[in-house]
């Protein structure tokens, strides 16, 4: 049995995603810098099928066992948000 690894060199059974909306951020409504913690590394972002760029569209901040992410860009509460992580 072949494992496939992911660019991060982790293996793809580790790699997992979530899927949450705008609503689930802290934050007003269409403001800037709502923020949303998870369990693990943020991996990578995508918002309303577009791939956000980290330090641009938002900042990390890790802990041993979370993330808190701050989105830099406007998120209203019906966006699509999907977050790639792994432990």
């Amino acid at each position: 049995m072949t494992t496939i690894r992911h660019f991060s060199g982790l293996p793809i059974d580790l790699i997992s995603y979530v899927n949450y909306t705008g609503s689930d951020l802290s934050g007003t409504v269409t403001a800037t810098d709502r923020t949303l913690t998870i369990t693990g590394k943020v991996g990578f972002i995508v918002l309303e099928r577009q791939t956000l760029l980290p330090t641009i569209d938002y900042t990390v901040s890790e802990t041993t066992t979370e993330s808190t992410i701050t989105f830099l860009r406007r998120i209203t509460n019906s966006m699509r948000i999907t977050i790639w992580s792994w432990p």
